[in-house]
């Protein structure tokens, strides 16, 4: 999993940026364990990925997700075939700063 952090606390703000770069909408979700987050979901031929929105938040324990991105307090989380240029792509778009998947574990 890698993502992308976000300085602006402004989740919906990020969104429409998001969807705007995109040209797609994230569905609004919600989960006991990671509270309201936005998710969407790309599947074609050879291809599949996930993008879920979510803020830097732990519900259950009431500090962040990610302490050591304290910084960041909405991250978008990446799964599947998505490649390096296109989150460096998304961020750059997006105003926000890759992250590695060491910073999210």
């Amino acid at each position: 999993m890698v993502g992308i952090g976000y300085i602006s606390r402004n989740r919906a703000e990020i969104q429409k940026v998001l969807e705007a770069f995109l040209g797609v909408k994230f569905e609004p979700r919600e989960s006991s364990y990671i509270g309201l987050y936005e998710l969407y979901r790309f599947v074609q031929e050879g291809k599949e990925a996930k993008y879920m929105l979510r803020d830097n938040f732990d519900p259950q324990f009431g500090g962040e997700e990610y302490p050591e991105l304290a910084r960041f307090p909405v991250i978008l989380l990446a799964e599947g075939t998505v490649s390096e240029s296109e989150l460096n792509a998304i961020a750059s778009a997006s105003g926000g700063t890759l992250l590695q998947a060491a910073d999210l574990r």
